[in-house]
């Protein structure tokens, strides 16, 4: 036998065998999960079992060799070492400790290290066993909360599914009836007049309904592309706003755009934007009284600007809130009125908004109107733009379209 050696001296002169050692012991082992390490990824997983009993010896804290033992079990789960092959791993490299300590170990310091090293083995595996159920414990919380969510999107999409085909079956039924009327050649030609009129309406509504179903599945979709550019934010609320001006007037509703003054050009997907502006001011004008107004204004707000659709209409209660931005959901004032639509606008603008990384709210109140507000990035989602152009003055055109909406000072 050798001079006296504490445990602790004899696996840190051994130190570089043992790793090369325990290394090839782990790849003798038979075990497919060894087979996606290479040979230093397995001297690794031996160093990182071997440095906490080090550790624990070399402070003589036996919480140490555990509180390590745990994090390297810990991060070879991250590795894709299952953690009940820990116990596996510190196995296999308690052999080779034993192996060494039997050899190098003085007589007189023999049964003393054997003793030492079967202690915080012992205490190792305790370790492991203790990790693998609180592990284990949170894998099945996990587990049970992934299947909640999974069972609530599976009703989602369900609902939605329904929704759906009640939304497409009743403009369809319209269709059919009075289209098999007219089929039948016995109706009078004034009648025929304003079935043709029903089922023309009745279209359009279909159609409406199909390409916002359409515009939603876009705007959810990772899979299709903003077409980021940068772009007068002015010109794209004129736009807006001139889409809906006729409706406007046909309703009686006054569209005033405030003179946004000198805003950043925004580096984001007018198109979108401009539709996001557009689905507000539809809902401004469709849920408001003759007589009434939607107001539009801009402003920069930081590195964002922020867009606002004020209205003078019917409001929303507290209880319709959270729901409006909720797919198909219309409020009980809304459906009183019998303007049509599903209710996919709030929706569709809420996912293109953050689609921009922006966010998007409502303040209102029942019978007093509703002031819905955006803000997106002045850089775009996550600051994708490479630069920054200066901040531009609105410059006078020299025809403006017509029609145009009035216009107000800011305040």
């Amino acid at each position: 036998m050798g001079n006296a050696k504490s445990l602790l001296q004899i696996i840190e002169s051994n130190l570089d065998a043992l790793k090369t050692s325990v290394a090839q012991d782990f790849r003798k082992a038979g075990r497919e999960v060894y087979d996606s390490f290479t040979d230093t990824e397995l001297e690794t997983l031996a160093w990182s079992h071997l440095d906490p009993i080090i550790q624990s010896l070399r402070f003589e804290d036996d919480f140490l060799f555990t509180f390590f033992l745990d994090y390297a079990s810990g991060r070879s789960a991250e590795q894709g070492l299952p953690i009940e092959d820990s116990l596996l791993t510190l196995n296999i490299l308690a052999e080779e400790l034993w192996a060494v300590t039997m050899t190098e170990s003085a007589d007189g310091e023999l049964k003393e290290n054997l003793r030492l090293l079967s202690d915080i083995i012992s205490k190792g595996k305790d370790g492991l066993a203790a990790n693998y159920l609180s592990q284990r414990d949170r894998l099945l919380e996990e587990l049970r909360r992934s299947n909640g969510l999974l069972m609530e999107h599976s009703k989602r999409k369900m609902d939605f599914l329904a929704k759906v085909s009640h939304e497409l079956k009743t403009p369809l039924t319209s269709i059919i009836a009075y289209s098999e009327q007219l089929k039948n050649g016995d109706v009078p030609p004034k009648i025929q007049t304003e079935f043709i009129q029903v089922i023309h309406e009745q279209s359009t509504k279909l159609f409406q309904l199909i390409e916002d179903l359409l515009d939603l599945s876009k705007a959810g979709s990772e899979q299709s592309h903003l077409n980021l550019a940068w772009s007068d934010l002015a010109s794209v609320l004129e736009e807006a706003i001139g889409t809906v001006q006729a409706r406007a007037v046909e309703k009686g509703v006054k569209l005033v755009l405030h003179e946004p003054g000198r805003l950043p050009r925004v580096f984001m997907d007018p198109f979108r934007i401009q539709q996001v502006v557009w689905n507000l001011l539809t809902n401004a004008v469709k849920y408001n009284h003759g007589g009434g107004v939607a107001e539009v204004s801009a402003r920069q707000a930081g590195d964002c600007v922020e867009i606002s659709v004020a209205d003078s209409g019917i409001g929303i209660g507290p209880g319709d809130l959270e729901a409006i931005w909720q797919g198909f959901h219309q409020t009980e004032e809304a459906l009183a009125l019998k303007e049509g639509g599903a209710g996919l606008g709030l929706d569709i603008a809420r996912q293109f908004v953050h689609r921009h990384g922006g966010r998007i709210w409502v303040e209102s109140e029942l019978g007093k109107g509703s002031t819905f507000t955006f803000s997106i990035p002045v850089a775009g989602p996550d600051g994708q733009a490479s630069e920054k152009p200066g901040t531009l003055a609105r410059e006078p055109e020299a025809a403006p379209p017509a029609p145009r909406p009035s216009r107000q000072p800011s305040a």
